[in-house]
């Protein structure tokens, strides 16, 4: 059962009464609002003693006395704060917020957010360049917060171009930065950044969840048996096996 703490303002043996009640309570996000409830009655019943005379021990042990059986209180109040009705409640709230969020994102926006996109970001790969698969795909890495999978690889006289996907349950996050992040080493212990032959990528800010990479890869040794792609400051890698690349054009 969730620990529930009294109000520590109380009366020491009102504290106990209290917490004693809101046990009872199965709906805990209800509690402080049952206590605080609580204890406004009792405050005003030990104003009222204390207006016919009584002097505060006195008032506040008479007033706990008339408050009843905690036990019996608490069980009278689960039946009014039922848990299942209460999570619909607070469900429903933030439904409405969501619903208002999405509404000005629609407003302000240019129209409501594409949601088939989020979940899966649209490839490029057959779409624009019609490449063939002949590199294979690694099985997928851990990335930090994401999960990142290979899922297409092309690499034909010096030219890699590679597609992966981003995922991750934090929504929130975008996806991975790759523009100038990039370094690579082949097969013959050529270092490939800026100067020596470009790697590059970009990512897609479609999705939400997946994430689309892009991966390029220029004037690579077209002997090369395989190549080790880094990020320079996420620090993951991952390799991959070039030596059954096909003739063709990209």
């Amino acid at each position: 059962m969730r620990e529930v703490k009294a109000d520590p303002r109380l009366y020491a043996p009102w504290r106990g009464w209290c917490r004693e009640v809101v046990q009872q309570v199965r709906f805990w996000p209800d509690h402080r609002a049952i206590q605080k409830e609580l204890a406004a009655h009792l405050d005003d019943s030990r104003a009222d003693l204390l207006r016919l005379g009584y002097d505060w021990k006195l008032a506040d042990e008479r007033v706990l006395k008339g408050m009843g059986d905690p036990v019996e209180i608490g069980r009278a109040l689960d039946r009014a704060h039922k848990p299942a009705l209460g999570w619909l409640w607070l469900a429903s709230r933030w439904l409405a917020v969501l619903a208002m969020v999405w509404t000005l994102w629609a407003f302000w926006g240019n129209g409501l957010p594409d949601v088939k996109e989020w979940i899966e970001p649209s490839s490029t790969w057959e779409r624009e360049y019609g490449y063939a698969d002949n590199v294979p795909c690694p099985p997928p890495f851990q990335a930090g917060a994401y999960t990142m999978t290979v899922e297409h690889a092309y690499f034909d006289q010096g030219f890699l171009y590679i597609e992966m996907t981003a995922e991750t349950p934090k929504f929130w996050l975008g996806p991975p930065e790759l523009y100038d992040c990039l370094e690579a080493v082949d097969s013959h212990g050529v270092r490939y950044g800026k100067q020596n032959g470009p790697i590059t990528g970009q990512s897609t800010f479609d999705g939400h969840i997946r994430h689309k990479l892009h991966i390029y890869g220029y004037d690579l040794a077209e002997d090369t048996e395989w190549i080790e792609i880094r990020h320079k400051t996420a620090g993951w890698s991952f390799r991959l096996d070039l030596s059954n690349g096909e003739e063709g054009a990209p």
